[in-house]
C-alpha cells in the first residue's frame, strides 16, 4: 500500500496554516515558573510570621537569616524568570536551587519539628516534583537548544528506518504521525524550505511533503505537510507495531 500525499516546488516556504503547531509554552511549566516567583513573597511572610517580626521591616528580617536561608529565600524569584523565558542557565539554575532546597528542608524537618516546618514538607514535595517534570527529556530538550522551539504536541517513539528525503537514502533518529528528525550531518536545507519524503513502515510505504522546521548538527526535523487523518492515522499504526531503538 502506497499514501500518497500532494507535490509541490521544493524550495516553497511553508504555509501559516501547515506549519507545525508547538506549545509555546506547557501550562504545568508556567505554573511551576510562576510559583516560583510568588515564594519569595509567601516565604517572606511566613519567617515574618514565625519571628513575629512586622513584614514591613524587612531589613530586620534579613539580618537574622543565615546565608543559606537568605539564598533560598531570593533566589526563586530569578529561577522562575528563567524557567518562563526558556532559558538553559534557568534549567540547570532550577535543579542546583532544588537539591539545596530539599536537603535544606529535609533537615528542617528532621532537626525541628513543628507546625511551621509542614511548609517545608510541601515544598520538598513540591520541588520533587518539579525537578521529576523537569528533567524529562521532552520538557527539558527546549532549554538545552541555542535556537528558539517550543514543545511539541506529538510523542515521537526513537525509532530508526530508512527513509528517502529528496532522492537520498537516510535514516531516521525518531518519528511520529506528525514528522521525524532523520540523521542528516552537513544538512544544505534550512527551515521553512520543502522536501519530499518517502518511507516504508511495517510493509507499508507513505509518501509526503515535509516542511523543515530545525536543523542542528547532527540532522534536520521535518514536518509532514497536507496530510490527510487516514495517513496519519495508518502511519501511527503502523508505527506502533515497530520496536524502539535503544537510546545512547
Amino acid at each position: 500500500m502506497t499514501l500518497d500525499m500532494p507535490k509541490s516546488d521544493l524550495m516553497l516556504k511553508i504555509p501559516f496554516f501547515e506549519r507545525r503547531r508547538r506549545i509555546r509554552r506547557p501550562w504545568t511549566l508556567i505554573i511551576f515558573g510562576v510559583a516560583f516567583l510568588l515564594l519569595p513573597f509567601l516565604n517572606y511572610l511566613s519567617i515574618t510570621n514565625q519571628l513575629h517580626i512586622s513584614p514591613r521591616l524587612p531589613d530586620v528580617t534579613i539580618k537574622l537569616l543565615n546565608p543559606v536561608e537568605l539564598f533560598l529565600l531570593l533566589m526563586p524569584f530569578l529561577v522562575g524568570i528563567g524557567l518562563l523565558l526558556v532559558k538553559r542557565w534557568g534549567w540547570w539554575l532550577f535543579l542546583g536551587y532544588s537539591a539545596i532546597l530539599v536537603v535544606y528542608n529535609i533537615y528542617a524537618l528532621v532537626t525541628s519539628r513543628s507546625l511551621y516546618n509542614a511548609g517545608a514538607l510541601i515544598q520538598t514535595v513540591l520541588g520533587i516534583s518539579a525537578v521529576l517534570y523537569f528533567v524529562r527529556r521532552d520538557v527539558s530538550a527546549p532549554y538545552m537548544k541555542m535556537y528558539p522551539r517550543g514543545w511539541r504536541l506529538q510523542h515521537r517513539e526513537p525509532i530508526a528506518i530508512e527513509v528517502i528525503v529528496d532522492g537520498i537514502r537516510r535514516t531516521t533518529a525518531d518519528i511520529s504521525d506528525s514528522g521525524m528528525y532523520v540523521i542528516w550531518e552537513d544538512c544544505y536545507r534550512a527551515p521553512g524550505e520543502e522536501v519530499h519524503v518517502t518511507l516504508t513502515v511495517n510493509g507499508n510505504e507513505y509518501k509526503s511533503r515535509a516542511g523543515v522546521v530545525r536543523v542542528d548538527d547532527d540532522g534536520a526535523g521535518l514536518a509532514f505537510r497536507g496530510a490527510s487523518r487516514i495517513f496519519k492515522k495508518n502511519l501511527k499504526r503502523d508505527i506502533a507495531r515497530l520496536e524502539p531503538t535503544d537510546a545512547d
